[in-house]
């Protein structure tokens, strides 16, 4: 089993870090209490006056 603790400067890189651990042969499990700096798996949404500005 792996555990995984600290901080990742990108949410986005946690499914990574898990993925490469559970390709080790002989893991059989992966815990993580991983934290991030910026959380980029949501999509960033455009203020609506620049949206309107830009039409």
């Amino acid at each position: 089993m792996v555990t995984l603790k600290g901080r990742l400067p990108r949410r986005s890189l946690i499914p990574i870090a898990e993925r490469l651990c559970r390709a080790v042969d002989g893991v059989v499990a992966v815990h993580h209490t991983l934290d991030w700096t910026e959380d980029d798996t949501s999509p960033r949404l455009e203020h609506p006056r620049a949206y309107h500005a830009a039409s």
